[in-house]
C-alpha cells in the first residue's frame, strides 16, 4: 500500500518540516507523518538555502515519491507522531530532479 498526498499543508518543527500522508485504500483513513530536517532540505536544492518551505515545495513530488518507497519497504521510524507511524527522509533518499523514475 502506497502513501498518497493529503490537501494538508507542510508544517515547520523546531528542526524542519513535515506533513501528512495517507495510506492509499485505507478506510477509515490512515496516516503517516513524513519529515525532513532543513539540513537536508538544504542539501536537497543548496540555492534555496535560506527558504526551506520554497525547497520543500519544489521537491514535493520526489519526496512524496521516496516517503512511499520507504513505507512500502516497511522502513517506518520506531518513534511515533502524535500517535501515528512516522517516516523521516533524509535527502540523499529523494530521486533527483532529472530522475526517470515514476
Amino acid at each position: 500500500m502506497s502513501l498518497v498526498r493529503t490537501s494538508a499543508k507542510p508544517t515547520v518543527t523546531l528542526d524542519g518540516l513535515g506533513m501528512w500522508m495517507r495510506v492509499s485504500g485505507s478506510r477509515p483513513h490512515e496516516f503517516v507523518r513524513v519529515s525532513m530536517k532543513f539540513s537536508s532540505l538544504q542539501l536537497l536544492d543548496p540555492h534555496l538555502f535560506q527558504d526551506d518551505l520554497e525547497a520543500f515545495t519544489r521537491h514535493r513530488a520526489n519526496i512524496e515519491k521516496a516517503a512511499s518507497i520507504k513505507f512500502d519497504q516497511g522502513q517506518i521510524d520506531d518513534e511515533r507522531y502524535q500517535g501515528q507511524r512516522w517516516i523521516t527522509l533524509t535527502s540523499n533518499e529523494i530521486p533527483g530532479p532529472d530522475s526517470k523514475t515514476n
